[in-house]
């Protein structure tokens, strides 16, 4: 009766692991005392239950993930979708500035003068018309109005709407004009990491562009024909040139995966967005995106959402915000 009481006074547990799981086990002076059968049945049914918990946590944040990316749907179904054969266009526009560096290479990324991201997008619409004719309505209205005569950035607006200069009573006017036609719009969003740029792009301002290009049509280039894409003007007939190799590329990227695909008319074109104002409807997209990313102002981007698609590139390593 003596020995049990001094081998209970010296009981001790120590911890110990097994398949990877951290257990409690008493330990005695004369040596190690097995578990029980039960004992492993508890650690079992304790680590079925997170393994349950994690699952569920990974499928809800794909649910979500794959929400945020409705309109663009699986791969598969892209590939396996029938073609149309209805004519589409494609207006593409940019947010923010491709530059990393200001004076004596230093790093100006989030400085004013500076935004963090870059952005690519466009907008698809099967009748670009019904956007010009909404947008010159809008125009007709503002020049009418005796309210808004006296504003001095009007007269820029008449001749071409720019969301970033428009005074607020325009610019409501024209994003109520766009949830009044028919378009879809995705934009591939790109937080700007030095060591990516650096890498990946060679610190090529014009590689960085044409890799978000490419992320941009990679995963639309087969659904319709003929498609036509207009660029807003940027730089010189080379760089339309590099526009139409990032575009055919993703082409190329799109056949090479998915065999027994049909070829698709492309045609490729550049305008001033004073020139096209379906460009002008896109800047207005790519503004509500930007100022989201950039300032966490999210009344304009909301007012689209049903609209926009946004994706992640590969250098947007903190995913979407929305």
């Amino acid at each position: 009766m003596r020995e049990c009481k001094r081998v209970r006074k010296s009981l001790k547990t120590k911890k110990f692991t097994h398949s990877g799981l951290l257990v409690d086990q008493a330990v005695y002076p004369l040596g190690n005392l097995s578990p029980s059968p039960l004992f492993y049945v508890s650690v079992a049914s304790k680590a079925l239950r997170r393994a349950v918990s994690l699952l569920f946590a990974t499928l809800a944040r794909a649910i979500t993930y794959l929400t945020q990316l409705k309109g663009m749907g699986y791969l598969f179904m892209l590939a396996m979708k029938d073609l149309e054969h209805d004519p589409v266009w494609y207006f593409v526009d940019e947010a923010g500035d491709p530059s990393f560096y200001g004076a004596g290479k230093k790093i100006i990324v989030g400085q004013d003068g500076c935004s963090k991201t870059f952005s690519v997008g466009f907008l698809r619409s099967k009748d670009p018309q019904q956007i010009r004719d909404k947008l010159a309505e809008v125009r007709v209205a503002i020049a009418e109005n005796k309210y808004l005569k006296d504003i001095p950035s009007l007269h820029k607006s008449l001749v071409g709407f720019h969301a970033k200069d428009d005074c607020p009573e325009i610019r409501f006017l024209v994003y109520e004009a766009h949830q009044k036609t028919d378009f879809r719009a995705q934009v591939v969003v790109a937080r700007k990491k030095e060591g990516i740029f650096r890498g990946e792009h060679k610190s090529s301002q014009d590689r960085f562009y044409d890799s978000l290009v490419t992320a941009l049509f990679k995963h639309r280039l087969h659904l319709a024909t003929p498609m036509t894409i207009v660029f807003s003007r940027r730089g010189n007939s080379s760089r339309q040139k590099s526009l139409s190799d990032a575009v055919h590329l993703a082409a190329q990227w799109f056949k090479e995966s998915y065999k027994n695909t049909a070829e698709v008319e492309i045609n490729i074109e550049t305008n001033q967005p004073v020139q096209e104002p379906v460009l002008q409807a896109t800047d207005y997209v790519m503004w509500a995106v930007q100022r989201a990313y950039e300032t966490g102002q999210m009344r304009y981007f909301e007012f689209l959402r049903d609209k926009i698609v946004v994706l992640p590139s590969n250098l947007d390593s903190q995913g979407l915000i929305f």
